[in-house]
């Protein structure tokens, strides 16, 4: 079997596509999603963000094992992916909900944008504290900075697509609330 090569041009390349990615999201998002709603969104965010998240990361671990995580790893860790929606990505969902309500502009905005850079910060901790670039064959030979411009381009459509899932469970509930109140009012 053919061993894959990863290049550092792959994640430059990579960014600008996810770039491209994030701008249609972000924009359907500030288009669909009014920060009157975002507001009452908490409980959605936090749902979402602990389905989104442990799913996601289980999903990698188990996929992606034995090619990178056990390269830096310890075992355990695999079997704790599934809790992994609820520390450490609920408290950070929920300070980012918190920070991007209290910023100047728009929250659905912000919320991404702080998505985008704790993906920067994840990233960092991998490349200068687990030192993956050493410890995965797969990563030998790409430089850090362009796998950290690429992950904030990846996270901010991680996050972007928690918000575009939790506008949907508000819209569900939206629905449901003034269809009871239409019901329950005779009409």
């Amino acid at each position: 079997m053919d061993q894959i090569v990863i290049s550092s041009t792959d994640f430059w390349v990579n960014s600008l596509i996810w770039g491209v990615l994030d701008l249609g999201l972000l924009a359907l998002l500030v288009k669909i999603f009014k920060p009157s709603s975002f507001w009452g969104a908490l409980k959605p965010i936090a749902i979402v963000s602990i389905t989104l998240w442990s799913c996601f990361a289980t999903a990698l671990y188990w996929g992606f094992w034995d090619i990178f995580y056990a390269q830096f790893l310890p075992d355990w860790a695999r079997w704790g992916a599934p809790f992994s929606g609820f520390v450490p990505y609920l408290p950070l969902a929920l300070l980012f909900y918190l920070l991007s309500n209290k910023l100047p502009g728009n929250p659905i905005l912000w919320f991404c944008l702080l998505g985008g850079l704790e993906g920067v910060a994840e990233h960092v901790l991998g490349i200068y504290g687990l030192h993956i670039l050493e410890k995965v064959p797969l990563l030998n030979g790409i430089e850090p900075l362009p796998i950290m411009v690429f992950s904030f381009f990846e996270y901010t459509l991680y996050w972007g697509l928690l918000l575009l899932l939790a506008w949907g469970i508000v819209k569900v509930l939206t629905f449901n609330r003034k269809r009871r109140f239409s019901v329950g009012r005779g009409s």
